[in-house]
Order: structure tokens, then sequence, then C-alpha cells
């Protein structure tokens, strides 16, 4: 399974910024600090990808995104 985030541009009242967990172009998606995930294969995000709408994360970039949302929470 793969990770992939939803792009957002940056939120200034004006450009649209999704937060909470729902389900964007039928896939859901859950709040990791200030990004939005979701998990499948690569197969299911191959389109959205393409589109530009979603990119996928490493592990690592995962990793990173939990230890900053943990970090926020306290």
């Amino acid at each position: 399974m793969a990770h992939f985030k939803l792009k957002q541009k940056n939120h200034n009242g004006d450009d649209p910024y999704y937060a909470g967990s729902g389900s964007y172009f039928g896939i859901q998606f859950e709040q990791i600090g200030e990004e939005l995930v979701a998990e499948g294969d690569a197969e299911t995000f191959e389109s959205l990808v393409k589109a530009k709408k979603v990119s996928a994360l490493t592990a690592n970039a995962l990793k990173e995104l939990k230890t900053e949302a943990k970090e926020a929470e306290e």
C-alpha cells in the first residue's frame, strides 16, 4: 500500500483548502497534521497523480507528518 496526500494551495482565504477527514475525488482522506492523506494502491491514484490532484508520499515523509502532528497536539 502507498500513501498519497491531497495537493492544496497555500490558504490565504482565496485558494481551496480542505481540512478534516472526508471523501475527495471519491477517496477517503484523513487529516494528519496540516495534510490530508489517503492510503491505497498506485493504480487507484494514477489518474489523480497525473492530474496533479494528489502526490505520493514516501515512508519517511509520512513518518515526518505523523511526528509533526503529534508534536502539534502536545
